[in-house]
Order: structure tokens, then C-alpha cells, then sequence
């Protein structure tokens, strides 16, 4: 271990022939001496203020030329270049394709591998979650193929999986069941009546304008770069938010999972509302259906949790538990007749191909538009974490921004087809991570898979038990249920952390998503301000060991008690201005307590003798062992250290002013040490230096130190 001492060698405040030309100023002497403990490193040098490092430094950049200048001012023009690189910037498959053959045979293994490993997850997560949107399994199998053709296309992330996800699902199925509510029944009066089909129609319409307006809000973010807004995301946010809306998903697969009819809920309350329809007519329970879906959960969970997890290592792909339970409970439902002997609602016929594209339904955008803009930031929110957490496993970088506009245009691209939009899926994401996906082209292989599926294999699939995606959904979510482990560790963490999560949480439990995302977003917001107002301000002694500590911390060791270090770790703006002054007059003392007198200021001349590893004085040199002792006594000088205050508004700089001032009148000196660079900017900005020297800001802690040392020497 080692320490740093400085020594001040040359003048307090150095001419400007001085900085010129000593070298010596700003040369270390590095002495090593073997102690019982550790290593010493002697530091010689000048005291620097902000203003000498400035003219030291600063003045000898050079400055730029107006034809430098004009060479920095970005062009307009249309080259053949500049075409290139927008088509590379948003059709990264061009890049891909073109570095492919490298490796080729490594990058088609993984690709392929993964790709038609990934496709066994999207077919029957499709079938569930098309059911959880409020439409219809096909719909939720357009939706797990459109996306993945679009993104290997704009996307970037090779591990990304970017199709249907149970909350999306379950936030569009909040839109479209408030449109049907407002809009479409509110069309036929009470004598007429709507056939299913156009019920279904609209459904698609909604989920379709849905689709377009969180694609066309990732893309105008994607062109303004808003990618940075990641930064400010919360996982205890995310957490408390993705946890209400899994006990939503989960809630409202109940009654599919007892086989009972319940009216259609929506708004405040509606969990609530919910589970009163459904004891109200449980005793109508279909036990067949009751049945299927106990069964499924278990075959579900016994192959997931059991197998999967215990044999991880020794299984190169996971065992797909969601497919063979499609598969088994189809069979077991074709041959026993489920549908017509014992009443359990099944997929149905499933439309071969694919749909003609058609132009989403420009009348529907702004009834959807303010929760579609919160369900496109989720979607940002939720896929970039994933992308990024897949990025650091693999060892590769994404671009933000480039994700955006790929989150962005897919959306768009599938909102022309019966899709609802499209989210990241974590398992899938994780099948291709652990499968070693090479390139975005693994998307190839899988939209192959889904379209053998929507040509040929659909239709073996029509006498699938609804009661089983109702399993499948209720394990699916389990996961996200779970995360309400995670409370006792963010109360140990940071208690700000858990209250957002309980508050997001509960909100969207118990009134509805859309004002759990309000709720989240405000305690978010008010918690930071208090946390502005509760950060931690110290004071600090320099001890004998040459390093500042709270003297609580080593009551035994003697410190300077006419020399104090103040330190705030905060921004210093109008929220906290009025807490910094209260809390340094709390801490050191207060000015406005004590007489009025003249603080006194000497400039103490150095002079440099390089044959000693300390610093003396003209007025020093005769009583340096009592040094220590001039140290004792009343508070003489405060040092108030910068290093943590990364912003200042205009009422900080005021407040600093009246800081100065105020203690002035009290006879104490008050200096600044090691200034961020942005609060050095707008001192210098600002009027600050009108009253207060520029001397009295240093460019270290230990500058302020030395020259608050000799300043109390001279005094005395």
C-alpha cells in the first residue's frame, strides 16, 4: 500500500515567468523506503489553484484555424458513399450477408441449430399468448412469424427472438377490449345483434393499429437517438411493473382454465371485478377442463423445473416441454372427442398461409395512441435489457439507437398483417444464447419452421384443448411471479428500490396497468428527489498519515483541527442549495452565530530545497517542530471538496457566494478544492468570481490543504 504526500515547493501563487519556465514545478520525485508496514511515495511540486492548471494546460492547446473550423462543419451531400452507409445503417442483414463466408461452416451450424430450436418455443407460445391478446391462435402464430422475418432483416442482435411475449400480449388485450367496449358494441343498440366473425374483425383492426403506432413511435425515437433513454430505466420499475402484469396474465386465464363465461372488465378495479364474476359462477365449473389444465401444468413444470434444470448440463437443448404438451394433449383430444363429449373448447380450423398485407385502419391511431406509447416504451425497455444482457454473455457490442429503429421498423412492417406487437421473449432469447446463435440469419431458419408450420402443420392442430395454452401461459409467467423474492435484497440494497417496486406493483394490481405505470413512474420520480435531499455530507481531518478522515473513524489518531474538509455527495442545485448551507454550518460551525471579524488573508512565499522530502518557509524555518501544536485550536479555514458535485445550477453558484461571504464576516477562510469540470465551467460563467478570488479555488485536495496550512502559520 502507499500514500501520496505533497510538497509544496515554489510560491503559493506562481508568476507567469515561473510556470513558463520551471520544469521542476511539475516534475515527481519518487522515493521508495521499506518501512514495517508499507511503501512511501514522496511527491514534490508547485500548489496549483484552477486558474494555474488553466494557464498551464489550457493555453498550450492549440487553436484551430478557420479552415480547421469549416473542415469540422458537417456537409449535406448526397454521395454514393454516404447512400452506402444509410443502407448499411438500416439494413444491417447487408453487413451480415457480406461477412458470412467467413467462417462459414461454424456461423450455418450455430445459426441452424438454434434457429430450429428456437422455432419449437415460438409455435406453441404463439398459439398461447394469440389467446391472451384477445384474439385468436392464428393470429398469435402470424405474430410469432412476421416479427423474426422483419428483424433478421433491421435487427442487430444475433440472440434476440423478437416475436410475441405474454406482457405485450396482455397490454394489447387491454386496448383492444376498451375499444370493443367504447366503440364497437356501443355501435348495436340492444335489438341488434354482431356475428363473432366481425367481433374477430375488429379485434384484428385494433390489434393492427396497435402494431403500427409502437413501431412508428420506436422509429421516430430510433431517428432522434433517444437510444440513451436506457440509462434511465429502473429494474425495481420494471420488476414491480412486469410482476402486476403477470398476475394479470394469470388472472385472466382462470376462468378459460375452469371453463366458465365471465363479462368483459375494464378499468379501475378489474382484478377485483374479475375474481367476484368468477366466484359468482363457479359453480359452473367444466371439471374436465379443470382436468386438462392440472395435468398440463404438471407434465409442464415436472419437465422444466425436474429434468431441464437437474440434467442442464448433459442436455445440449433444453426439452421442449410446451410443444410435446401441445403435441400430447392434440392427440389425447382427437381420440377421446374432449370437444363434443365433454364441452372443452378447442383451437378450431387454422387458415392455411399466410394473409394478404392491408393497410392498418388510420381512424383507430389516436384512440390508441396514449397506450400504445406506453406499451412502446416498455417494448424498448424490455428488449434492449435483454439484448444487452445476452451481449455481455457473448462478449459483443449493440448499438442502441440501431436496435430502436429495428424495434421501430419491424413493428411497422407487421402491423400490415394481422399481428399485435411484437417484444422480446427472455426463454426464447436464452435458447439461442446457450444454442450459440452466430449471426441474426438464425431468424431464416426459424421463419422456415413457422411457415411449414402456418402451410401444413397447422391444421393437425385444430383439436388442441384451449385449457392447455391456459397451462402453458399459467406456468410461463411463473417466472415473473417469482420476482417478489427479490424484495428482501433491495430492502438490504437501497430501501428507495423496494418501495418503487411495491408501489408499481400494487398500483397495477390493484387498479389496473396502465395506472401502475403512472404510479411507477412518479414515486420513481419523487424518490430521487428525496434521495437528493438525504445524501451523505461529511467532515473530514487530515491526520498524521497525510489522508482525510472523519475523526470518528480514528479517534486516536491526532488531527488538524484549524483546518476542515467539508463534502457533500450531491449535485449542488435549487433541490438541494438550501440543505448544503444548513448542513456545513451544522457540521463545522455556524457563521451567523459568531462576531463579525475581518477574516485575514497572507500570501506566504515558498522556498524550494530539494535536499529535503518537506516544504518550508521564510517564517518557518526556525519553528517547524511545532508545526503540529499551530494546528490545534479554533477552526480557522474550511475546505469545502467538489469532487462529488457534478452539477450546479445558478442557485448553487448564489448559495457557494453566500457561503463565502458569510463566513468571511466570520473570520474564516473558506476554500474550494478539485472542482468537477462542468462546475468550474459555471463558476467562471457566472458571477461567482466577482466576489471571490479564483485563488481560493485549487485544483486538488491536498493544494486547498497546504496553502490553508501556511495561511494559519503565518497568522499565528
Amino acid at each position: 500500500m502507499a500514500f501520496f504526500r505533497a510538497i509544496p515547493s515554489l510560491p503559493l501563487f506562481p508568476s507567469d515567468e515561473d510556470r513558463k519556465f520551471s520544469h521542476v514545478a511539475l516534475e515527481t520525485i519518487h522515493q521508495e523506503v521499506q518501512t514495517d508496514h508499507s511503501s512511501q511515495v514522496y511527491v514534490s511540486r508547485d500548489i496549483f489553484t484552477q486558474s494555474d492548471i488553466d494557464a498551464l494546460y489550457e493555453s498550450s492547446k492549440p487553436a484551430h484555424s478557420e479552415s480547421e473550423r469549416k473542415r469540422r462543419i458537417p456537409k449535406i451531400s448526397c454521395t454514393g458513399k454516404r447512400v452506402f452507409n444509410l443502407v448499411f445503417y438500416f439494413l444491417p442483414i447487408v453487413t451480415v450477408l457480406k461477412n458470412y463466408w467467413h467462417d462459414f461452416r461454424s456461423k450455418i451450424i450455430g445459426d441452424f441449430m438454434s434457429g430450429i430450436s428456437v422455432a419449437c418455443l415460438h409455435f406453441p407460445q404463439g398459439l398461447a399468448y394469440g389467446l391472451l391478446a384477445s384474439l385468436t391462435p392464428v393470429e398469435g402464430l402470424y405474430s410469432s412469424f412476421f416479427p423474426i422475418l422483419f428483424y433478421t432483416i433491421f435487427g442487430t442482435s444475433q440472440h434476440m427472438s423478437f416475436a410475441t411475449d405474454s406482457v405485450i400480449a396482455i397490454l394489447t388485450a387491454e386496448v383492444i377490449d376498451t375499444q370493443v367496449k367504447n366503440d364497437f358494441l356501443s355501435s348495436f343498440n340492444s335489438s341488434a345483434a354482431y356475428s363473432k366473425t366481425q367481433l374477430l374483425n375488429y379485434r384484428i383492426v385494433v390489434s393492427s393499429a396497435c402494431t403500427f403506432v409502437c413501431g412508428s413511435v420506436l422509429v421516430v425515437m430510433g431517428i432522434f437517438r433517444l437510444g440513451f433513454l436506457t440509462t434511465f430505466q429502473s429494474k425495481s420499475f420494471i420488476g414491480g411493473f412486469t410482476t402486476a402484469a403477470a398476475f394479470h396474465i394469470f388472472c385472466s386465464q382462470i376462468h378459460k382454465a375452469l371453463g366458465i363465461e365471465i363479462p368483459l372488465v375494464k378499468g379501475i378495479g378489474k382484478l377485483i371485478l374479475t375474481f367476484r364474476y368468477i366466484f359468482e359462477d363457479i359453480r359452473s365449473t367444466n371439471l374436465a377442463s379443470l382436468i386438462v389444465v392440472i395435468l398440463c401444468v404438471t407434465f409442464i413444470v415436472f419437465i422444466k423445473d425436474f429434468i431441464n434444470e437437474r440434467y442442464k448440463k448433459k442436455l445440449r437443448v433444453p426439452v421442449p416441454a410446451d410443444l410435446l404438451t401441445i403435441i400430447i394433449a392434440t392427440i389425447i383430444s382427437t381420440y377421446t372427442n374432449l370437444e363434443t363429449k365433454y364441452d372443452i373448447e378447442v383451437v378450431g380450423s387454422i387458415p392455411v398461409g399466410i394473409p394478404d398485407p392491408a393497410m392498418p385502419d388510420l381512424n383507430m391511431y389516436l384512440n390508441v395512441f396514449p397506450e400504445c406509447f406506453q406499451m412502446a416504451l416498455l417494448i424498448f425497455f424490455l428488449s434492449i435489457a435483454m439484448a444487452k444482457v445476452c451481449a455481455e454473455q457473448n462478449e459483443y457490442e449493440i448499438n442502441d439507437n440501431k436496435e430502436l429503429m429495428a424495434y421501430g421498423l419491424t413493428n411497422v412492417g407487421c402491423s400490415f398483417f394481422p399481428c399485435f406487437p411484437a417484444s422480446v421473449s427472455p426463454p426464447r432469447n436464452m435458447i439461442l444464447s446457450s444454442m450459440g446463435a452466430r449471426t441474426t440469419l438464425n431468424g431464416i431458419f426459424t421463419t422456415c419452421i413457422m411457415l411449414l408450420v402456418l402451410y401444413v402443420l397447422g391444421q393437425l392442430f385444430a383439436q388442441l384443448p384451449v385449457p392447455a395454452l391456459a397451462a402453458m401461459i399459467f406456468v410461463s409467467v411463473k417466472p415473473l411471479l417469482l420476482q417478489v423474492r427479490c424484495l428482501p435484497q433491495l430492502y438490504r440494497v437501497n430501501v428507495y428500490d423496494m418501495i418503487i417496486w411495491i408501489a408499481t406493483c400494487s398500483s397495477g394490481i390493484l387498479l389496473d396497468l396502465p395506472y401502475g405505470l403512472i404510479v411507477g413512474i412518479g414515486v420513481s420520480f419523487i424518490t430521487v428527489v428525496i434521495q437528493s435531499q438525504k445524501t451523505d455530507a461529511e467532515v473530514k481531518y487530515r491526520t498524521n498519515d497525510h489522508i482525510f478522515l472523519k475523526k470518528e473513524h480514528q479517534p486516536h489518531i491526532s488531527v488538524s483541527s484549524k483546518v476542515v474538509v467539508f463534502q457533500m455527495c450531491s449535485a449542488l442545485y435549487f433541490a438541494t442549495s438550501e440543505r448544503f448551507r444548513k448542513t456545513i454550518y451544522e457540521s463545522t460551525v455556524n457563521p451567523l452565530k459568531m462576531k463579525y471579524k475581518p477574516e485575514t488573508v497572507i500570501e506566504v512565499k515558498f522556498s524550494y530545497s530539494s535536499s529535503t522530502d518537506t516544504f518550508t518557509s521564510e517564517s518557518q524555518k526556525s519553528n517547524r517542530t511545532s508545526q503540529a501544536s499551530d494546528l490545534d485550536g479554533p477552526l480557522k479555514v474550511i475546505i469545502i471538496d467538489c469532487s462529488a458535485v457534478t452539477y450546479i445550477d445558478i442557485q448553487g453558484v448564489n448559495t457557494l457566494s453566500v457561503v463565502f461571504e458569510e463566513y468571511r464576516r466570520a473570520g474564516i477562510i473558506v476554500y474550494l478544492a478539485a472542482c468537477t469540470p462542468y462546475m468550474w465551467n459555471c463558476l467562471k460563467k457566472s458571477d461567482f468570481f466577482n466576489v471571490v478570488s479564483r485563488e481560493r479555488v485549487f485544483f486538488e485536495l491536498e493544494d486547498a490543504f497546504y496553502a490553508a496550512h501556511q495561511s494559519i502559520v503565518e497568522i499565528r
